[in-house]
């Protein structure tokens, strides 16, 4: 694909939707294995304690490392998700609709109703 073709595909807001959308899937993904290497990390840190040929400085650092980058990808995942929604939100206020999907008017505060 060309420079001209690539540029004009990612001024075309289909595009960019569809972008984003597979961005945030892989960074679920992405987050979803991580997720399931920490039972994996927990057994290494107390496998540390009992297996005393093992450098544990070694095998401590690699869990940590896992541990921490999980951390990390939930944490963006979530944020992404967070962040696509408020944007959604914030699309419907100045398209003039609430949240509930009535019309409103957009110079007028929004009602606020107290939870139920």
């Amino acid at each position: 694909m060309g420079e001209r073709t690539a540029y004009r595909r990612l001024a075309d807001p289909k595009f960019q939707a569809e972008l984003k959308k597979a961005s945030q899937e892989m960074f679920q993904r992405t987050a979803a294995v991580l997720s399931s290497a920490n039972i994996g990390c927990i057994k290494t840190l107390v496998d540390l304690h009992q297996d005393v040929a093992v450098q544990p400085n070694v095998r401590r650092g690699a869990a940590r490392d896992v541990m921490e980058l999980t951390l990390k990808f939930r944490d963006r995942a979530d944020l992404e998700l967070r962040l696509a929604a408020l944007e959604e939100h914030v699309a419907g206020i100045v398209a003039g609709v609430s949240p509930t999907g009535d019309s409103q008017d957009p110079s007028q505060p929004p009602e606020i109703r107290s939870p139920s």
